[in-house]
């Protein structure tokens, strides 16, 4: 027989002047004679494609709206590698499209060293959302692989008159 709790623990933090409440559950179940404590997420799980950030790509993406706050779901990204010498011309290696939650995870199976662009097509995106003044038709970020055995996140973070990357873990 299982038997299941809820505790609900409440406090506050912060200085006196600005205490801001705050709530942890916690859930026990009880499976024999053990008890087995979990902590119950405050937030809605993450979709399965958002949870396979970790996936089997060593390059992946992640693109996120700052002027509405959220993940820009449907744009579609590009990956280029670029010839072993320098001036060669850009192969293109890969193509996706971020997912509801404005990831691209399946880009590559392997990884070579080599220099690397990945292009957004941002005017699809600011179009599909009623965007129709932005700056940037298309984003391209080019960045350079040293050590293939390392997994390389390159995050978006975009609005229709900026946009910031760095590289991500």
């Amino acid at each position: 027989m299982t038997e299941e709790r809820s505790y609900a623990i409440n406090g506050s933090t912060g200085s006196a002047s600005k205490r801001r409440p705050f709530r942890i559950n916690l859930f026990f179940k009880v499976v024999g004679k053990k008890k087995q404590r979990h902590r119950k997420s405050p937030v809605v799980s993450p979709s399965p494609l958002a949870m396979s950030a970790n996936s089997t790509s060593p390059i992946t993406t992640h693109v996120l709206d700052t002027s509405l706050g959220r993940p820009a779901a449907d744009v579609p990204v590009k990956l280029f590698r670029r010839g072993e010498r320098i001036g060669q011309e850009w192969s293109q290696v890969s193509s996706g499209q971020t997912n509801s939650d404005g990831r691209c995870n399946g880009l590559l199976n392997s990884l070579e060293a080599g220099v690397y662009k990945i292009t957004f097509e941002t005017a699809t995106y600011f179009n599909k959302n009623g965007i129709r003044q932005y700056f940037y038709p298309h984003i391209d970020i080019v960045f350079e692989i040293h050590d293939p055995s390392q997994h390389y996140h390159v995050p978006l973070l975009l609005n229709p008159f900026g946009y910031s990357t760095y590289r991500g873990s």
